[in-house]
């Protein structure tokens, strides 16, 4: 039995393969384009509020370095698979806590719940959709019951500005990487045709 069969994303000597860090990449930016631009879109509307700046050090610290910590959990687990499912739905819980600490105001709530479900309705279909609504759902409540319900800064034009841009960053990224994920199931699909027909031959021989 090889290392492959066993669900591991590494051969026996630890190395990664290089298909997966290949494919792992595209996702690193995605998440980073999402949360990088949503970290913008939350700090301007935590501005309107005069937030406290150690807020604005925790959006910071989210959009930069979560999307590394993502990626490195997925190259350093043996299931990278499992290990990028694990990653989404941290992104919900930090979805649902952003919108609770925005206190649920409707456009920018509205833009991180649909932003963070689009990757995985599109990458792993209408369950993996309804699982990060319902995390999102059941982390925005939490933070509620935890920490109270937060002011609404309202959407003034800055954040209606950033909030287009986080809209389009994050469409833009997670089509671009929904394609890459079909072209690379193509590819597969084509290799084992080509083996199957391989096969063939040789026992027709």
């Amino acid at each position: 039995m090889t290392y492959s069969e066993r669900g591991s994303a590494r051969p026996p000597d630890g190395r990664q393969p290089s298909a997966v860090a290949e494919a792992a990449r595209p996702v690193r930016l995605a998440r980073g384009v999402g949360f990088g631009l949503g970290a913008l879109m939350l700090g301007l509307a935590d501005l309107q509020l005069a937030a406290s700046p150690w807020q604005a050090l925790v959006l910071a610290a989210v959009g930069l370095g979560w999307p590394q910590l993502a990626h490195q959990l997925v190259l350093q687990s043996r299931q990278h698979r499992l290990a990028e499912r694990r990653n989404r739905r941290v992104d919900a819980v930090l979805a649902g806590l952003a919108s609770a600490a925005v206190g649920f105001e409707p456009f920018v709530t509205a833009l991180i719940v649909s932003m963070q479900a689009l990757g995985p309705l599109l990458m792993g279909g209408p369950r993996a959709f309804a699982q990060a609504l319902l995390v999102q759902a059941a982390a925005a409540l939490g933070a509620v019951l935890l920490f109270g319900p937060q002011p609404q800064p309202g959407a003034g034009p800055w954040v209606q500005a950033a909030g287009a841009l986080f809209a389009a960053g994050c469409l833009l990224a997670t089509a671009a990487l929904a394609g890459q994920d079909r072209a690379r199931q193509r590819q597969a699909l084509h290799g084992v045709r080509r083996a199957t027909r391989m096969q063939r031959a040789a026992l027709a021989s």
